[in-house]
């Protein structure tokens, strides 16, 4: 133990100098032993601020790199703020003075961690050493550094630190002559790993912001220090690295910024055609505007670039097709015996929806290809060929008459309803303990989202079997702890994990012979019970779900059986009526009120696709205030009644039963406070266009939590509401299927969060959109309102989900497009969202039947009509409606407002074509 105390004193008189002689003296094992004191003072020194000693810290970090192993090390890492990221702390440039007398080679040359690789290759730590201690080291053999770790150092080796100086940063690219593995190995690996090379404003203090890796590899290319050819490669094989569109970006300026001539160009065309590729738009713009420079040389390499024509000519950017075009044709012009193979290639470029586009293809089509050929070649695309441009193509394309009749024999026949009470539908209930294991274990995993709903009906039905062996739960608490802790799990998802470690904890009271397993995981988890969630949780809409999961939980301390009302019957969270009247008749049967919020749930949940079959059993089988009300929510044609007992469960039920409509005993049931605004699909909204910012205009409304009775009222959005976390929407709106509008408002009004990260609303957004693929459309202005700014959403994935929305509920006539088309021009009546991501979409529904052509000129029409005046963009849209309107051949229902407009600059043309039509 003399060991031990040896460094308590070390470390108390703060002798620096003396703790690498002492480590050095020390046995492997006798270093070991430290960890634990070691590990335990570093906690002290890390608490006592007040106390904080540089000298302190400087040993500690010396004997944690001795002593530590790995995990160890990662686990205890010392962090100073006002210090950098040196993984000892005496390896610091605020420590200038005690680097003179110490260096971290006094203890690598006598011992170096099987680990330092490990540690010092992580991406965190790469900050950790200089570039000259990387050369160093490796030299000595000490470490074996990753090309990113030494790229990362390298991009920093140019720049000094001035600490405390006017000008903070130095440039200093003599600095790369100074190794000669430098320029002979180590640069290259700045063209193949990511850095951040591009940004050299974080070197800030620069007396000349000019002096960045552009200047520095100039100066190294004029003076004939490395291989101006290679940098050159380099720099273009840079565009299918995977960098990011900046990244990539800085690469091509340093390309652009050393003037490659066309003798260079022409000798790196293996590099150039592969970078026609890159997923960065900018990049295949450059690389074509370089390639048509060399377009009249012999050595062009035509084969090459007939080989990336066709997925040039498919591409969305407009610029890069039209520079394609450009080169295509001039080889048309100019080579000879390539036409062929050049006519067959642009056929791609019909993917493409502009007229003008389309018209220059077709001309240079007929201008120089083979007909009998090009009839073959072009077939597959002649659904994207635009009317206008069919007449111009007539001799190349195999037009099939079709028989108008017969063209609506084999239309596509509208589907009905879809069933959501069917067999297809219905959650199996499981019987056998190994079932309920299986179950267990995958209940926070989310693969189904009715499980955390069954949770406590399982906990119930096996709790003999659990009472007996807990270890039943081990594995599932394990789940549901990580669940607690990880942000990717929403939090009604972390009601269910408190839950389960609220029963486990009881367990462990009642049984604590039978659950040392259990509590093992559960004593050192941070996961608190239901009753301290209620205080932690700030978001209203979990409080009724708390107070449910607790009357279960209290049900099982005292061996209450009673079955819970809002367990869902189909998936996704339905419940069928017959189901909710047997539970409630086991209620009466047993003499037990239902819990209100349980109840108000399972009616939320109630399915009412048929419910006047059910009318009858809930006569039979229910007596009293509950057969009234269950009465009330199957059959439409009854009345409310004045005086009811439990006016929320009422309150609920009319929501249910009639959406979005007043009860008319909406007072007399003392729920007067509430604003109809909450309970209609009436919400007024604005654009602020100026600002370009939504705003629903919400009532003031304060909750009174724990006071009110109405589980609706819990759901009421604030006027600034924060994104819901993952899961959480979806559960929501499969819990209110009738009443969408609450949780529309909800994820709209947090998309105007400046906090928000557009990640979380992104999940809102496509949850409810997936919500109402599952539930159906109800025909509520809100619900269209919801489309059409989800339709508008900068995210492709949400915008994608709306146009496999529309073609469904199309196809099975479940969608008013005028209804939709009228919102989307409202929303966006003076254009202040970008109109593009409306009409990529809809550019791709063109031709998919004639339903739903007649339905785009519908929606088409209703954006138009709603618009105030044209905008940028707009005249796109116009296209797409001209070219329906020929497809269909059909006049335009709005030539009123397009005569309006015919004289506007912007859209004249494509205007007096429609009207001419």
């Amino acid at each position: 133990m003399l060991h031990k105390e040896k460094f308590f004193i070390i470390l108390e008189e703060k002798k620096v100098f003396e703790i690498i002689p002492f480590l050095k003296s020390l046995t492997l094992e006798e270093r070991k032993t430290l960890a634990k004191p070691i590990r335990q003072s570093i906690k002290n020194a890390q608490e006592e601020t007040d106390k904080r000693n540089n000298d302190t810290f400087v040993i500690l970090s010396i004997a944690a790199f001795v002593c530590f192993n790995y995990s160890d090390y990662v686990r205890n890492y010392i962090y100073l703020s006002y210090l950098s990221s040196g993984f000892i702390k005496f390896h610091e440039y605020t420590q200038g003075e005690l680097m003179k007398k110490i260096r971290i080679e006094d203890v690598l040359c006598w011992y170096c961690p099987d680990w330092i690789d490990t540690y010092l290759n992580k991406t965190d730590n790469f900050e950790a050493v200089t570039y000259d201690e990387i050369i160093h080291w490796t030299d000595k053999g000490y470490v074996k550094p990753s090309p990113e770790l030494i790229s990362h150092n390298l991009v920093r080796y140019i720049y000094q630190y001035h600490p405390n100086q006017t000008i903070q940063h130095t440039f200093h690219p003599e600095r790369l002559l100074q190794y000669p593995i430098t320029l002979k190995e180590h640069i290259w690996y700045l063209f193949q790993y990511k850095t951040d090379i591009n940004h050299p404003e974080i070197y800030y203090g620069m007396e000349n912001p000019e002096n960045d890796w552009i200047k520095a590899i100039k100066l190294l290319v004029e003076n004939k220090q490395t291989d101006r050819l290679r940098i050159l490669a380099e720099c273009v094989k840079t565009a299918n690295q995977g960098f990011n569109k900046t990244l990539s970006g800085w690469f091509f300026k340093l390309f652009n910024a050393l003037h490659p001539t066309p003798s260079e160009l022409i000798q790196l065309q293996e590099h150039l055609w592969p970078a026609l590729s890159s997923p960065q738009t900018s990049v295949v713009g450059i690389v074509l505007n370089y390639s048509k420079s060399i377009k009249e040389y012999f050595e062009f390499d035509f084969d090459a670039f007939l080989f990336y024509l066709p997925n040039l000519l498919s591409s969305p950017t407009k610029a890069i097709v039209k520079s394609s075009l450009d080169l295509a044709e001039y080889l048309l012009k100019n080579k000879k015996g390539c036409s062929e193979k050049i006519c067959e290639a642009l056929g791609n470029g019909f993917i493409s929806r502009d007229e003008s586009i389309q018209k220059r293809l077709a001309k240079l089509l007929i201008s120089y290809g083979n007909p009998t050929v090009l009839k073959t070649k072009l077939s597959p695309y002649t659904d994207y060929i635009l009317s206008s441009v069919k007449p111009q193509l007539q001799e190349l394309l195999e037009i099939t008459s079709v028989n108008p009749d017969d063209e609506e024999n084999v239309e596509i026949q509208p589907s009905g309803m879809p069933k959501f009470i069917s067999h297809h539908s219905q959650i199996e209930e499981i019987t056998t303990l190994d079932e309920f294991q299986f179950f267990i274990n995958q209940v926070f995993e989310n693969n189904e989202p009715w499980h955390i709903f069954w949770l406590p009906v399982y906990i119930q039905k096996f709790k003999d079997e659990i009472i007996k062996d807990p270890d039943l739960l081990a594995s599932a608490l394990k789940i549901a702890v990580k669940a607690f802790m990880n942000q990717n799990y929403g939090r009604i998802d972390n009601v269910a994990a408190s839950f389960l470690i609220s029963y486990a904890k009881y367990l462990i009271e009642q049984y604590p012979e039978n659950t040392a397993k259990i509590k093992a995981i559960v004593v050192n988890s941070k996961v608190p019970d239901l009753t301290s969630l209620k205080t932690r949780f700030v978001q209203s809409y979990l409080t009724p779900l708390i107070h449910i999961y607790m009357r279960v939980y209290e049900q099982l301390k005292k061996g209450i059986v009673l079955p819970l009302l809002s367990t869902p019957t189909h998936t996704p969270h339905w419940i069928e009526p017959s189901a909710l009247i047997s539970r409630l008749a086991e209620y009466q049967h047993k003499k037990e009120e239902p819990f209100s919020f349980d109840l108000q749930l399972a009616i939320q949940r109630c399915c009412l696709e048929n419910a006047s079959a059910y009318i009858e059993m809930a006569q039979k089988k229910l007596t009293g205030e509950l057969k009234d009300l269950i009465l009330f929510l199957l059959d439409s044609t009854l009345d409310e009644p004045n005086q009811v007992e439990h006016s929320a469960w009422w309150m609920t039920a009319a929501l249910t039963r009639n959406p979005n409509k007043i009860p008319k005993m909406k007072s007399e049931w003392g729920y007067d406070y509430l604003n109809d605004d909450y309970f209609t699909d009436h919400l007024k909204w604005e654009v602020l266009v100026k600002e370009k910012k939504y705003k629903i205009k919400l009532p003031y409304y304060t909750l009174s939590a724990g006071k009110s009775t109405l589980y609706m009222e819990y759901l009421i959005p604030k006027k600034i509401c924060d994104p819901l976390r993952k899961n959480d929407a979806y559960h929501l709106g499969l819990s209110m299927p009738h009443n969408k509008t609450l949780l529309e408002v909800h994820i709209l009004n947090s998309l105007n969060d400046p906090t928000s990260s557009s990640s979380d609303v992104l999940v809102d957004v496509c949850s409810m959109l997936q919500i109402l693929q599952t539930t159906g459309i109800n025909d509520f202005d809100f619900n269209y309102h919801f489309l059409a700014h989800s339709w508008l959403y900068p995210n492709k994935t949400a915008r994608d989900i709306v146009s496999s929305l529309w073609v469904e509920y199309v196809q099975q006539q479940k969608l008013d497009s005028s209804k939709l088309g009228k919102e989307l021009g409202r929303l966006n009546t003076n254009g202040w969202l970008p109109v593009k991501r409306l009409t990529d979409a809809l550019d791709m529904l063109l031709n998919i039947s004639s339903v739903h052509d007649k339905e785009l000129i519908c929606l088409i029409e209703n954006i138009l009509l709603e618009t105030s005046e044209p905008y940028t963009n707009i005249r796109k849209l116009l296209e797409i409606y001209k070219e329906l309107l020929l497809i269909a051949n059909q006049k335009s229902g709005i030539t009123e407002k397009l005569d309006a407009w015919k004289d506007e600059k912007n859209c004249k043309k494509v205007i007096l074509e429609i009207l001419k039509q």
